[in-house]
């Protein structure tokens, strides 16, 4: 497994499973696609990606909002950037899309 192979599974999982939430089955169908060795990786770097998605907002000292996220999301976006550097714009957009949502339904 190269690394560019490991970035490109990893962005195309997100862009698959993610569109404004998770769905579980999207994910399950795209690492279906991918070569046994990439499955279980693949899998455990995207639950991290929204793992630590998820704690940045949690951890964010201040309510953001709907009217705050454009303030929000390129701190998030430089964030998630160095903890997951493989993570490309597409796959960026689906993590953007989920913050909203999140976001909006948790009410932070």
């Amino acid at each position: 497994m190269t690394d560019t192979a490991f970035a490109e599974a990893c962005n195309g999982a997100v862009v698959a499973w993610i569109s404004t939430f998770p769905t579980e089955s999207r994910l399950e169908a795209y690492l279906a696609t991918l070569d046994e060795a990439l499955r279980k990786p693949v899998r455990k770097a995207v639950e991290a990606l929204r793992r630590d998605a998820e704690r940045f907002i949690e951890a964010w000292p201040e309510a953001i909002g709907m009217e705050g996220l454009e303030a929000f999301y390129p701190v998030h976006h430089a964030h998630l950037k160095a903890m997951h550097p493989w993570l490309n714009d597409a796959a960026w957009a689906r993590i953007r899309s989920f913050s909203g949502w999140y976001i909006w339904h948790e009410g932070v």
